[in-house]
């Protein structure tokens, strides 16, 4: 079989400067990058196992002894082809797989990326278990096979034979017999992306907090990591803003200390002239 490299190298006079073309391709196809199809099977998705693979590649490259190594969106993207947009899609899967984890340092902040080996190592085990399972061939049928029915014999020496019966099907579980199995995301130190403040949550702000910012108090704490991972996110949530509430008001528009302190002396100075009207209506 002819190679790209014979046919581009033919004396074909309808194509001209073979030379160059081959050096083009030559140039184009010098930085190859590897994929595994592991990492699409336990990352959903050839776009995730793409992202995943590099990242496995530049886990084995990098300096740092807990595995963290840094790279920009523009990098990924001159890398993998990747979009802004698939690699946010990407980024998002894997986190809520525990597979990849981030972390952003200093300032301006730099975004850190690191391969849960331990999470990958479990898939793995998992994998080989499946497959082993598979692999296994089933006991054969004890009876033999099918099962014969008994022939008659007639006079004129001639057998049937009776019609197969169908299988027994097991009666149906009833219906509190049957248990759902929920499966819980797995921890992390950041409020996930699929995090929503659902209407009950807002319920028990407004009765909670009802002098706080719920959206600009939810945005810092997505800007926030925990030092311990966690899954129940609805309780960190109504921590999160009952601590808000007791540092006072939230002010997301750009005042600061001294405008919270003129608006608490306000609301000081017409507690007190409530106060003091009361009492003239009581002496009237």
């Amino acid at each position: 079989m002819p190679t790209i490299r014979s046919i581009l190298r033919s004396t074909d006079p309808h194509r001209p400067h073979n030379g160059s073309v081959i050096e083009i391709l030559d140039l184009v196809l010098s930085r190859p990058i590897a994929f595994y199809r592991f990492f699409a099977e336990i990352g959903g998705g050839a776009m995730p196992g793409l992202f995943l693979s590099q990242a496995w590649y530049w886990t084995q490259r990098t300096t740092d002894e807990d595995g963290w190594f840094y790279k920009t969106q523009d990098e990924w993207q001159e890398e993998t082809s990747l979009t802004r947009r698939e690699q946010e899609t990407c980024r998002r899967t894997l986190k809520l797989l525990g597979i990849l984890e981030e972390e952003r340092r200093g300032i301006p902040a730099r975004l850190y990326y690191r391969i849960n080996v331990d999470k990958v190592a479990e898939l793995v085990h998992s994998r080989m278990a499946e497959s082993a399972n598979q692999e296994c061939p089933k006991p054969p049928n004890k009876n033999g096979g099918k099962r014969q029915s008994i022939s008659e014999t007639t006079s004129e020496t001639t057998s049937e034979t009776t019609p197969e019966e169908p299988p027994l099907l097991s009666p149906p579980l009833p219906q509190e017999n049957v248990v759902s199995i929920s499966v819980k995301p797995p921890p992390t130190r950041r409020l996930p992306d699929s995090f929503v403040v659902t209407e009950t949550l807002q319920q028990w702000a407004a009765t909670h907090c009802p002098t706080l910012d719920i959206e600009y108090e939810t945005e810092k704490m997505r800007d926030y990591e925990y030092a311990r991972a966690r899954t129940d996110w609805p309780a960190a949530w109504r921590t999160w803003m009952r601590r808000a509430a007791e540092s006072g008001p939230s002010l997301p528009n750009g005042f600061n200390k001294h405008t919270a302190e003129l608006i608490r002396s306000g609301q000081e100075g017409l507690r007190r002239l409530l106060e003091k009207q009361e009492h003239s209506n009581a002496r009237d």
